[in-house]
C-alpha cells in the first residue's frame, strides 16, 4: 500500500489500510450487487464504480490534487468515526476494555 498511488478493492477492510498511507480508494462493484458491510462510498469516502467507464472517471477524478485530498480527508473521518483512532494504542484499548468486562 506505501508505494500505490490509488487503492482499488471490492470488499475488505483495505480502505481503513489505505487511509493510513493518505491513498484513495476506489470501490469496485461490476455487478452491482454488494451490499458492503463496511460503507466506504456510502460516506463519501471511497469512489464507488460499477463500470469501466466509471472506473476511467474516477482515475481522471483523483488526478484533481483538490478532490483527491478532500477524498482522503473524508477517510480520514470515517475512519476515525467508524474503528477510532490510528495512533498505535489499540492493543492498549482492547486489554482496558477485556480489564473493565472482568472486573
Amino acid at each position: 500500500l506505501y508505494i500505490c498511488d490509488i487503492v482499488a478493492q471490492i470488499a475488505s477492510m483495505t480502505g481503513f489500510e489505505a487511509s493510513v498511507f493518505n491513498k484513495p480508494v476506489i470501490m469496485v462493484n461490476l455487478i452491482n450487487d454488494y451490499n458492503y458491510i463496511i460503507p466506504y462510498s456510502q460516506n463519501k469516502a471511497a469512489i464507488r464504480v460499477t463500470n469501466e467507464k466509471e472506473i476511467t472517471n474516477a482515475m481522471r477524478l483523483l488526478e484533481d490534487n483538490n478532490f483527491r485530498k478532500d477524498l482522503i480527508a473524508k477517510e480520514k473521518i470515517f475512519c476515525k468515526d467508524y474503528i477510532g483512532e490510528v495512533d498505535g494504542k489499540v492493543a492498549e484499548r482492547v486489554v482496558d476494555l477485556v480489564k473493565k468486562a472482568v472486573n
